[in-house]
């Protein structure tokens, strides 16, 4: 019935311009209306769902997650089968396993544009199976024989062990509506829609059923997850009932002028796109647009710029609470990055990806709350340096000592001691055993082989205790080792980088002041691009995500290859040489 049917509110968000303020305004009114607990928030990532969740909506934190952790609860948190693909295997006897899936890292899956990366022809039907189940196609459509197989093969696998996949969440989810949700919902936001499959929209269009009013928050341009399912024309329902006036959001906070039109005029080569116009705001920088000579195979003219960009951040002496990510070297297949990241490492450039914190090649220096790497060996070993720690410093606890001893050889101990240490290290860290008095430095000069060895550790010489460490683990210091010299200090190891290196998919969502952009395509994205006109206009989408994390300039790169926009370059450079915009 029609009076079932929510108010439905379309908003279009174009990049930085303000919808997650948005959004929380919107709960802040809904929350005066129907209460806090009927009001509900999903989004499409975890990155989306935490940012919605940090800007403190004032709704109880269950109310505001991805569409499939909620579809999760709902079901009863069931065993996902993704987690037991070890099984899958070895039930199917497979020569060619899964994975990706049995990582349990599906991000990995969409970090390289253009077609799900398979590791195996396993991980590729896999994914190709959950497309077609998003795409809620006809699975009769497909003419691969062991498409047919495969799907076969991971339905009986579920139906065995009573396991359900991720898109059985959505699936088992959608029949629901808002009166089966949890504390009966009036009111529901749904973050990044255009980044949702036809399946998933379903579901939203069915969870909105009896509620008041269903706001749906988007941007058409920035669809670019169409290897999932995800179209721009999947964000409009034009058949909806109770449509209101859609609310466009037409200023962007983040891009500068010439950035901005950049993009625009970039985003307007799909012809039959809904146009949706923004602007800067009124006072807003100029901005720059440039090329380099360089491309992902000599990406040196890169490399440097993002080393001026950082030390150009680091003379603004940002106060805290204000930092800004102040460079961003993008592409979209992370092949293209093995050179720049060799550059980085090389030449001692401290880089990270604080989006995909998984991905070791992109945060060599690791993280603190992330095991125990390299990097925080050789911190835990400064500990007590004021001259690394600054007002942090203290002396090693048992945990500290744990971590810095670990990699050491024999010869840095006296003979026998490093056993003892072990044992008591591991009771002080023990807390059924009960906890032993504080580390002194009488337990540890006990213990090193001399005096001057003790003092050069407590001294905070790097280079000195990688020479200490077995031989076998001294390579692995070697990046963290090169930053503290190009730095002068470790010091330079307890700040977080200041450039981001990772593919488009990576940071979408996030923004920095300087966007490094190299206009490459993989070669399955580039002929898959000539042959449709769909995925030349995902392509597009896709670049034109890319230049809008920008807050002040934009660079493009030359093409590493063959498989190129090249007219990304061209527009760059007509922005350059004429100055129009």
């Amino acid at each position: 019935m029609t009076a079932e049917y929510p108010k439905l509110t379309y908003v279009y968000g174009p990049p930085g311009c303000g919808k997650t303020t948005y959004i929380k305004k919107q709960v802040a009114k809904a929350c005066a209306n129907v209460g806090p607990e009927r009001v509900m928030a999903v989004s499409f990532s975890k990155a989306g769902a935490k940012e919605l969740a940090g800007r403190g909506l004032g709704v109880p934190k269950e109310n505001v997650s991805t569409i499939s952790a909620r579809a999760y609860r709902l079901l009863g948190a069931p065993v996902l089968a993704e987690s037991k693909v070890d099984i899958f295997n070895e039930s199917r006897h497979l020569d060619d396993r899964l994975i990706e899936t049995a990582s349990g890292k599906q991000s990995s899956l969409t970090d390289d544009y253009g077609t799900i990366t398979a590791r195996t022809t396993a991980d590729g039907l896999f994914s190709s199976a959950q497309t077609s189940r998003h795409l809620m196609d006809d699975p009769s459509k497909w003419e691969n024989k062991a498409f047919y197989w495969f799907r076969d093969q991971w339905m009986k696998f579920k139906e065995e062990n009573d396991f359900v996949d991720f898109t059985d969440l959505i699936e088992k989810a959608a029949v629901f509506s808002s009166v089966d949700l949890p504390n009966k919902p009036l009111v529901m936001f749904v973050d990044e829609a255009q980044d949702n499959s036809p399946l998933e929209m379903k579901l939203i269009r069915n969870w909105g059923m009896g509620m008041q009013h269903v706001v749906i928050v988007g941007d058409p341009d920035q669809s670019i997850y169409a290897f999932k399912g995800a179209a721009p024309e999947t964000f409009i329902d034009p058949t909806a009932p109770n449509r209101t006036a859609d609310v466009i959001l037409g200023t962007s906070y983040r891009l500068p002028e010439k950035p901005r039109k950049f993009a625009l005029r970039w985003i307007e080569r799909i012809p039959d796109r809904e146009p949706i116009v923004y602007d800067s705001l009124p006072d807003a920088e100029e901005g720059g647009v440039f090329t380099d000579g360089g491309s992902f195979l000599n990406p040196a003219g890169f490399v440097r710029k993002s080393q001026e960009h950082a030390q150009d951040y680091l003379d603004e002496n940002v106060p805290p609470g204000r930092e800004r990510i102040p460079v961003m070297v993008l592409a979209t297949c992370s092949y293209m990055l093995k050179e720049t990241l060799a550059q980085f490492r090389r030449t001692g450039v401290k880089f990270y990806n604080p989006y995909r914190l998984e991905r070791r090649d992109w945060n060599p220096l690791g993280s603190l709350e992330k095991g125990i790497t390299s990097t925080e060996r050789l911190l835990a070993m400064a500990r007590p340096d004021f001259g690394v720690w600054g007002k942090k410093s203290r002396f090693w606890t048992w945990a500290d000592l744990k971590k810095w001893t670990m990699p050491l050889g024999k010869d840095a101990f006296k003979k026998g001691a490093k056993a003892h240490m072990n044992k008591l290290i591991e009771r002080a860290l023990d807390s059924e055993k009960g906890e032993l008095p504080p580390l002194e430095p009488r337990h540890v000069k006990a213990w090193i082989q001399d005096a001057e060895t003790y003092d050069r550790i407590m001294a905070a010489d790097y280079k000195f205790y990688v020479s200490l460490c077995q031989k076998s683990r001294q390579d692995a210091f070697k990046y963290p080792v090169a930053v503290a010299d190009k730095n002068g200090s470790m010091a330079a190891l307890v700040s977080p980088p200041l450039i981001v290196v990772g593919t488009i998919h990576s940071v979408k969502g996030g923004e920095a002041d300087h966007v490094l952009l190299f206009p490459d395509l993989s070669r399955t994205a580039h002929e898959a691009a000539l042959k449709d006109r769909a995925q030349l206009q995902e392509s597009t989408r896709l670049f034109y995500v890319g230049i809008t994390r920008c807050s002040k300039s934009i660079r493009i790169s030359s093409p590493g290859g063959p498989y190129a926009m090249i007219s990304l370059k061209r527009l760059a450079m007509e922005i350059m040489l004429d100055g129009e915009t």
